[in-house]
């Protein structure tokens, strides 16, 4: 174990180890972030970082105390004389404000903390906030460029539609209209009005097979060889028979 002076000069470096490091600590870090540095978050950033570092040491500092008072105390309960050494603690003690040290650090410690949430909490919020108008940003460029392609693809079905043909192109529409007027209409059959059976003297013929050969022979002769009946009268006259 070592010697009440050890500890008592342990515990001295230990206090003025804490003392140092509250001194370190900004005024600014313990108080409400200013409202115009709310919406900054390179600034909000760099409070995040200086609040964390004093908060390390603070701590490692608040311990450090801790640490050697209660080597002191056990060194003091393990003395062989020990009504001298816990009179040796007891003066030194009063001499030294230790304890009030370390309370005043652990309050300050606990402010830090809480700004420490502040800070980060306004820093997600501005992370947030950037995140919301990236994403407003590319659905306004998708928009828009969606728009831009409907447009395009509108305007080249225009200029497909209205685009002038090429020489063959035009070749080929005015052959398609020329085939298209000029196609040779099919056949009418003369009205048969227009034709005077009576003068072909022929028998109807009435389905009678027998007599097909004799119908046929008829009309060989009075219709389908004379050259003066066009073709188209030869088929109605033997259609009517």
């Amino acid at each position: 174990m070592p010697s009440i002076t050890t500890c008592e000069a342990n515990l001295t470096k230990a206090f003025t180890a804490l003392a140092v490091a509250k001194g370190k600590i900004h005024a600014s870090l313990i108080t409400p972030v200013d409202a115009s540095d709310s919406n900054q978050p390179q600034i909000l950033d760099a409070r995040r970082l200086n609040i964390q570092a004093a908060i390390a040491d603070l701590t490692s500092a608040i311990r450090t105390v801790q640490k050697r008072r209660q080597v002191f105390l056990s060194t003091v309960e393990a003395s062989a004389d020990q009504e001298a050494d816990n009179a040796a603690y007891e003066n030194y003690m009063q001499e030294t404000p230790v304890n009030d040290a370390v309370v005043e650090a652990e309050s300050i410690l606990s402010t830090l903390n809480h700004s420490l949430d502040e800070v980060q909490l306004l820093i997600e919020r501005c992370r947030l906030a950037q995140l919301s108008e990236m994403t407003h940003s590319s659905n306004a460029g998708t928009e828009a460029s969606a728009s831009l392609e409907t447009t395009a693809s509108h305007t080249s079905q225009q200029q497909i539609l209205t685009a002038p043909q090429s020489p063959l192109q035009a070749q080929l529409s005015l052959n398609s209209t020329i085939s298209a007027a000029t196609a040779i209409p099919p056949p009418q059959l003369p009205y048969c009005t227009t034709i005077q059976l009576s003068k072909y003297k022929l028998k109807p013929f009435d389905d009678d097979i027998t007599q097909f050969q004799r119908f046929w022979g008829a009309f060989q002769l009075a219709v389908h060889n004379n050259p003066n009946i066009p073709p188209l009268e030869k088929y109605y006259i033997c259609k009517v028979y």
